[in-house]
């Protein structure tokens, strides 16, 4: 019995030193999320893009106000780039109102962090506006790859 609680623990004490990942629900802010409306003259893709420094966060948001000022709130928010870092992601440019875009969820399944998008479109009559509808959220930093589905 002694030698069979030696092996557990000496099997256990070496998995100790393996690098441990939690696993689960990672929690996220919103920052925002709304509409461009210059017709893809801002010139983003519909594409999630994470963004882990103050450059590519101002070249980001000065994209997005290329057209139209969109980004006043977002400006204002404090990011901690040595703690957080922020996900954006853009659906393609729309012909109407209505249409939007959301992360619902973001899975840390040990390898990866997996972030759920979901796109809406009207529930009926809309608009005719040319949009891009788009969505961003600050979450703990990590060094994980993202995988969008």
């Amino acid at each position: 019995m002694r030698t069979l609680i030696l092996i557990v623990a000496l099997a256990l004490s070496g998995c100790s030193a393996l690098e441990e990942r939690p696993q689960g629900s990672v929690t996220f802010s919103e920052l925002g999320k709304g509409q461009l409306y210059g017709n893809g003259a801002e010139g983003i893709p519909a594409s999630p893009q994470a963004i882990g420094d103050p450059a590519h966060w101002k070249a980001l948001l000065d994209q997005m106000d290329r057209v139209d000022p969109q980004t006043e709130g977002l400006r204002g928010a404090a990011i901690d780039f040595s703690t957080h870092m922020v996900l954006a992601v853009f659906d393609r440019v729309r012909g109407s109102g209505g249409h939007r875009i959301s992360i619902t969820k973001i899975v840390d399944n040990g390898t990866a962090l997996v972030v759920h998008l979901e796109t809406q479109g009207p529930s009926g009559m809309a608009i005719q506006v040319m949009n891009q509808p788009y969505q961003v959220v600050s979450l703990p930093r990590t060094d994980r790859p993202i995988v969008f589905r």
